[in-house]
């Protein structure tokens, strides 16, 4: 009794003696599930990844070349800042306004001029420029009616399939065509024209073929094969030849 006491005591009472064999999972029927193997990537996730890695490569390379393309703006706008603090100006149109009269003055100053002068000299350049823009389009406007009239003297007494050539026509197909001669353009419509009558007529042809074999009559009797001639004999050797066919003679 005092043994046992002693053996609970010690703590010792749940530990096999020397020589006893315990249970392995296997004896005692619990399975033990096998350590999990790491899965493979597939074809598809690999290529999915290359193509995430290639888009953000990518992303970043345009999100650099923004931030270099906007470096310079942000260097020109604290400068712009500070010199409006410094003059102590509040108003950028002002700033504006005034960096161009500087920048006048400093233009009248090399040509030997007042900024009157250099100011009256360039609204006379504008106009001028103006002037030569106006004439220009005025000439290319003259221009067009000039070659509009030339077609339309050249479609006169001119027939495109059994109507009146259109002098509108033929300059769609100038410019369709990049032809800068009307007689050129007028020979190519036709050739055109000609080429897709002679298509239409091959499949007329073939149509009326096709229809015309439908509809011819097979020639009866036992040992006929062959189909009936359309039309009526001519002569009696033809008539002949027709009967003996009929009847197998």
């Amino acid at each position: 009794m005092e043994d046992q006491v002693m053996e609970t005591q010690s703590g010792v009472e749940g530990v096999p003696a020397a020589g006893e064999q315990t249970e392995t999972p296997a004896e005692t029927g619990v399975e033990v599930p096998a350590a999990a193997e790491p899965s493979k990537e597939s074809n598809f996730e690999k290529a999915f990844a290359k193509r995430l890695a290639a888009e953000r490569e990518k992303w970043e390379s345009e999100r650099q070349k923004e931030l270099e393309k906007y470096k310079d703006y942000d260097i020109s706008k604290k400068a712009l800042e500070f010199l409006m603090r410094v003059n102590n100006i509040h108003d950028v149109n002002f700033l504006k306004e005034q960096l161009e009269l500087a920048e006048l003055q400093e233009q009248a100053e090399k040509q030997n001029m007042t900024v009157e002068e250099l100011q009256r000299l360039r609204e006379l350049e504008e106009l001028k420029a103006w002037k030569q823009q106006v004439e220009q389009q005025q000439q290319q406007q003259q221009q067009l009616i000039q070659f509009e009239q030339m077609l339309k003297d050249f479609c006169k007494d001119k027939e495109l399939d059994g109507k009146p050539l259109d002098h509108m026509e033929l300059w769609k197909f100038m410019h369709d065509n990049g032809v800068s001669n009307p007689e050129t353009a007028f020979k190519a419509m036709k050739a055109e024209l000609l080429e897709k009558q002679i298509e239409n007529a091959k499949k007329e042809a073939v149509k009326e073929f096709l229809s015309a074999k439908g509809s011819i009559p097979k020639v009866e009797g036992a040992k006929a094969s062959g189909q009936a001639l359309p039309g009526t004999p001519k002569t009696f050797a033809e008539a002949r030849q027709r009967a003996l066919q009929r009847f197998g003679g």
